[in-house]
């Protein structure tokens, strides 16, 4: 795997064989860790909610091919699959998670609330489809947060598979998806939305904090 570092005008690339991955923060308490192949329980998304910290997603990737190139741009992670970039990044204020695709195509979220330390409790999961959103209610015996996905396609295929002790919700199709927790679903929804209508604004702002 090629990994290129860039920072303003400044470029590192490196060759690395190794099961590569990257971590994000948004300078809020929450952060994002994913790595070419899922390798540990502390990779995910994880957000803070009553002042703990939860993690919500374990994995989201293209349904077909192996990360080939991973770029850094601080602000922001591209991952290259074959013709297909994948976009994360993380916005600050509101709290939400966004995934970009250069072109049309098909990944997978796949789900794993709980405390970080604690790999005994099992979640629960209720899922729905609700006016073009995709909704998860994720819950412990002492916490329950909703997940909401916005999309530009609204096109999701329910997968609701526990595997391994994660939940595969859904696979989506598209090029572009925000992904909101919130206590309620009213607030999680409101999240979204927001986030969405106003997501190139965003982008920029975030873009901006990096270059100091």
């Amino acid at each position: 795997m090629k990994i290129i570092h860039n920072w303003q005008n400044n470029r590192i690339q490196q060759e690395a064989s190794d099961n590569v991955g990257f971590l994000l923060t948004d300078q809020q308490g929450s952060w994002l860790s994913l790595a070419s192949q899922p390798a540990n329980c502390y990779q995910g998304w994880f957000v803070t909610q009553h002042q703990k910290p939860f993690k919500v997603l374990d994995d989201l990737r293209l349904v077909e091919g192996d990360v080939q190139v991973l770029s850094n741009r601080f602000w922001s992670v591209e991952r290259q699959t074959g013709a297909v970039k994948e976009y994360f990044w993380l916005n600050s204020q509101p709290r939400a998670l966004i995934y970009e695709l250069s072109q049309p195509s098909r990944a997978e979220i796949v789900l794993d609330f709980k405390e970080p330390s604690n790999n005994q409790s099992q979640a629960s999961y209720q899922c729905a489809q609700e006016q073009g959103f995709l909704v998860a209610k994720c819950s412990l015996p002492n916490e329950t947060v909703f997940l909401v996905c916005k999309s530009d396609t609204g096109k999701y295929f329910p997968l609701n598979q526990t595997l391994k002790n994660v939940f595969r919700l859904a696979q989506w199709e598209g090029q572009k998806l925000v992904l909101a927790v919130g206590a309620t679903f009213s607030q999680a929804q409101d999240i979204a939305s927001k986030v969405f209508k106003d997501l190139e604004r965003l982008k920029k702002r975030e873009q901006s904090k990096a270059a100091f």
